[in-house]
């Protein structure tokens, strides 16, 4: 007879299993072995009559065969399938350091804890430079559990393993991503088609890693000893700034004052920086100057006690040569006295000041380069290129004037929908951008017309003023293209070259004045942007650019006593409005000259609702509702709640009552309190008017139509996050917490 309890030892039951050639092995086995068998007892299978004792021998013998080649899949396979899923995970772990890699290459960061590997795979138009996805899913490893994946900015690469079998997290098994993986994009640069991100250019055309080392060390070094690096060396912090009348205090540019409440009826016209810099004694011979982005208001250099030649420099901003007052081998005092224009809402240096150093020889003027797109379509594009260069003869400098065109093959061309980063000799930092005449509300863009909704937009970011961080002015840009604005009109000269670039990455075509003359545009069909963009003017916006948008607003719903006549105002994209108080019909809306729909009604205590429809067809709808005593403080900010270093977050705060409607007419002041590594740099109350800054950690704001806001910036502090509390009397009060981000 068979003995099967042999088998059974020999073929041990298991729940583990095997592809289909281990399947087939162990099946050719149990053949075998009954083979042996049947010939040690030289007989034939026993043969049964038909009937119920015949189909229960059939059943039995099946679920022993089936049980036999369980056991010997999993006792032939058990050790292999833990071997193949630990490789099958090292390649998953291998493939996804890759993936951040490359992510890093064109980001210039790793995604955050809180972005996680899901920033692979999902579309991220909004995070400049990113062009994945770069994974198509984020899967589970072979164990079921989800990979952990930690970077908080302290390390230079991130944090990223698998659980191993036992799905817990610092034991033995975990298997963890090899380093070198993250930097594979870095060494292989075939995948990018030849282009490489302007961020990284120095670091990537370092031809060694030893190279790649001294580079980081030559700039950790210069920060380090507060100098200026051969080629140039941001000194946006260490700044003292003394407004008349005033104390001197710390601050970090951009910088306006006028942020500060400071410029309250016209009061401070003059304030000055001061900032001190070790000059080496290997520059000297060289051209060192202090290169400044953006200055609101009149002003002047001086430099150990010496007024200096300040030289417009394009559109760029301006550049001052330092070499005739400079002290090599010491400390040196750069001073840069602002005065406020008349009637101007903003004064101070509002963009990033850079020190420089260079070679004489052969150096481009600064702000002298001109890229001019002269034509362009899928197969060729015609580019110029303009410059000042400084020549040096008999020790005499010369500048002189260069000018070349040249062909592009097969050119990467710009979208408004899809901005690409350039590959080979293109237009600035991005794809060709070539504008043709069509007619007074359209050009040609690479030979494809393409209508402008055009926002004239002045040097006005809202809480800072005219002072450019650039979350602050993304926040703006990203509300423009929601609302349907594809074009802006830069006004003011003043505008830094740092959020023309940050246009161009997010999809807006920026035009100038003699743009705009050029291509014959009619500006009356332009919009004015100043300051913040509220609900209502948002609203204004996507209505007349984007007709079939659900965008919708309505007027609070506001009266001091039963059958006061109350005005409802209503924005929306439609043919009609109806409006209800209290489920009453209170007639059709009349258009204003703006297409506003308006209506005079009496007021009664609850609720106004106003219904759109659009070709006789319900289309969207907008309730205010009666606002009781004001109980809440919220917050709400107007970006994501992630600060980068020095970055600046804006963040609003509404009086609410106990259903969570704003109070409009909510009385008092709101106190502001910062907690954590960061500074208030601005408040005010939505309608023009500056709040108090007691000190960097505490604001103080008078509310007004239920509403202030506050701006904060990050000032190190490692990993730790920021708390802003408000507090109000009568009101409870209110707490929002800003993580860490990666800049």
């Amino acid at each position: 007879m068979i003995n099967y309890q042999r088998l059974k030892k020999k073929f041990p039951i298991k729940k583990e299993y095997l592809p289909k050639a281990r399947r087939a092995a162990a099946i050719k086995a149990i053949a075998k072995e009954y083979e042996f068998k049947k010939a040690e007892l030289g007989v034939g299978p026993p043969v049964f009559k038909r009937g119920f004792p015949y189909y229960m021998v059939i059943i039995i013998g099946l679920m022993i065969v089936g049980a036999l080649v369980g056991s010997a899949i999993s006792e032939r396979g058990g050790i292999d399938i833990a071997q193949e899923n630990v490789k099958k995970t090292e390649k998953s772990l291998s493939n996804l350091a890759i993936a951040l890699g490359r992510y890093r290459y064109h980001v210039g960061t790793f995604p955050t804890t809180e972005e996680g590997l899901e920033h692979l795979a999902k579309t991220r138009l909004s995070v400049p430079g990113w062009v994945g996805p770069y994974i198509k899913a984020v899967k589970e490893d072979p164990w079921k559990n989800a990979y952990v994946y930690i970077y908080n900015g302290e390390t230079s690469s991130p944090t990223l393993l698998s659980k191993g079998p036992d799905g817990r997290a610092g034991t033995a098994d975990d298997l963890i991503a090899h380093p070198e993986d993250f930097e594979a994009a870095f060494r292989d640069t075939s995948w990018t088609e030849g282009w490489v991100p302007w961020h990284l250019r120095d670091i990537i055309l370092a031809d060694s890693k030893a190279h790649k080392v001294i580079i980081e060390r030559q700039v950790a070094d210069a920060l380090a000893k507060n100098s200026v690096a051969d080629g140039g060396v941001e000194i946006c912090g260490g700044w003292e700034f003394v407004a008349e009348g005033t104390e001197a205090v710390e601050v970090c540019l951009p910088h306006d004052w006028a942020a500060f409440g400071l410029m309250a009826g016209g009061s401070v016209r003059r304030g000055v920086y001061k900032r001190s810099f070790f000059a080496e004694r290997e520059l000297e011979g060289k051209f060192v100057a202090l290169r400044l982005e953006a200055v609101a208001g009149d002003f002047k250099v001086r430099l150990n006690g010496k007024d200096l030649f300040v030289r417009k420099a394009g559109d760029c901003g301006y550049e001052v040569d330092l070499r005739s007052a400079v002290e090599y081998g010491g400390e040196n005092l750069l001073e840069v006295d602002v005065i406020a224009e008349e009637g101007s809402k903003g004064a101070g240096i509002t963009a990033k000041a850079t020190l420089v150093a260079q070679e004489n020889d052969g150096r481009v003027v600064y702000g002298s380069l001109r890229v001019m797109s002269l034509r362009a379509d899928a197969e060729t594009a015609e580019i110029r290129v303009e410059r000042e260069v400084v020549k040096v003869d008999d020790g005499i400098e010369k500048v002189f004037s260069e000018k070349r065109d040249f062909e592009v093959v097969k050119p990467r061309l710009w979208e408004h929908g899809k901005p690409r980063m350039n590959k080979g000799n293109m237009t600035g930092r991005y794809a060709v951008q070539a504008l043709a005449k069509c007619s007074s509300d359209a050009v040609f863009l690479n030979g494809r017309k393409v209508c402008l909704n055009v926002a004239e937009m002045f040097c006005d970011f809202g809480l800072t003023g005219r002072a450019y961080y650039e979350m602050l002015a993304y926040t703006r840009l990203r509300r423009l293209k929601e609302a349907g604005v594809n074009t802006i009109l830069l006004r003011d000269g003043e505008f830094p070259e740092s959020f023309r670039v940050l246009a161009a990455e997010n999809g807006v075509l920026a035009i100038s004045d003699r743009q705009v003359k050029e291509l014959g545009l009619d500006v009356e069909k332009f919009v004015r942007i100043e300051g913040v963009l509220d609900e209502r003017f948002y609203c204004e916006l996507r209505t007349r650019f984007i007709p079939d948008s659900k965008a919708v607003w309505i007027s609070p719903w506001i009266g001091k006593a039963e059958g006061d006549s109350v005005r409802v105002e209503c924005v929306a994209s439609g043919d009609a409005a109806k409006l209800y108080v209290n489920g009453e019909f209170k007639g059709e809306g009349v258009k204003d000259k703006r297409g506003c729909f308006v209506w005079n009604v009496s007021y009664e205590a609850g609720e106004a609702k106003v219904m759109v429809f659009k070709r006789g067809v319900y289309f969207t709808e907008a309730v205010s509702k009666t606002a009781y005593e004001a109980r809440d403080l919220v917050f709400e900010s107007r970006q994501a709640t992630v600060l980068a270093e020095s970055e600046v977050a804006e963040v609003d705060i509404f009086a609410v009552d106990d259903y969570g409607v704003r109070v409009i007419s909510a009385p008092g002041k709101v106190e502001f309190f910062l907690e954590g590594p960061g500074e208030i740099i601005a408040c005010a109350n939505g309608v023009g008017v500056k709040g108090e800054r007691i000190s960097s950690k505490e604001a103080l704001v008078e509310i007004e139509n239920g509403r202030a806001s506050v701006a904060v910036r990050r000032s190190g502090g490692s990993g730790q996050a920021i708390k802003l509390h408000a507090k109000a009397r009568g009101m409870r009060p209110a707490v929002i917490i800003l993580p860490r981000g990666i800049k």
